[in-house]
């Protein structure tokens, strides 16, 4: 079902919106609707997780977020009509879901946002934070380059590097498809029997991203 311009409009009447604001919602939607339009987007991959912000109240010179429990979802099934014939814009959450259609993130991300001035530094507490030895830096991690590269490998030219790491590899086999998978394992039981002597991550730290603004 197609959620129109006029019911939105309608809705944030109803809601006691002023007119400013129902005319900024408008030129927005019309925006994004037409980006919709002109490159012929579809529902891809859902991304979920559990978001837990930290910021000093009526402070914004740091924000911090940490994502957990996350997950990548293929928005439409392997088996079954898509979202586009199905005339919906999310998956049915009715159908089930595949082993291959879902990848879970062994890890949280951890995002720091340092809003400073002309020469400030940034805090002591959170340099020390960085130096901890408790977070992993992963510089331009996305969720969405994570999910398509596990769950279509068929639609990317080139993989992310951080899928090399041995706490990740094995969360992106099990949402591979059974030769894919198969042939992966076989290649990193090759890998053992050469004597890799590659330390595995102990799966307590977390991918984490600075930013200044």
């Amino acid at each position: 079902m197609e959620y129109s311009l006029e019911q939105a409009v309608a809705d944030l009447r109803a809601a006691g919106k002023s007119e400013k604001e129902i005319d900024a919602f408008s030129a927005l939607f019309t925006e994004v609707r037409q980006q919709l339009d002109s490159k012929q987007l579809r529902p891809f991959i859902r991304t979920q997780y559990m978001r837990t912000a930290f910021q000093i109240p009526f402070d914004s010179t740091v924000r911090i977020s940490m994502d957990t429990n996350m997950c990548m979802i293929k928005e439409n099934p392997d088996e079954g009509p898509s979202c586009t014939l199905a005339g919906r814009w999310y998956r049915d959450p009715s159908l089930p879901i595949n082993r291959n259609e879902i990848t879970r993130f062994p890890h949280a991300v951890l995002e720091v946002k340092l809003s400073l001035g002309q020469g400030q530094e940034s805090p002591a507490w959170v340099q020390e934070l960085l130096d901890s030895g408790y977070l992993t830096e992963v510089h331009k991690f996305s969720k969405f380059i994570h999910g398509t590269c596990t769950l279509f490998p068929e639609l990317v030219q080139a993989v992310p590097y951080w899928v090399d790491d041995e706490s990740v590899r094995p969360s992106m086999l099990l949402s591979a498809p059974p030769a894919r998978a198969a042939a992966a394992a076989a290649a990193a039981t090759a890998a053992a029997a050469a004597g890799s002597s590659q330390a595995a991550a102990n799966g307590q730290h977390v991918s984490v991203e600075v930013q200044e603004e």
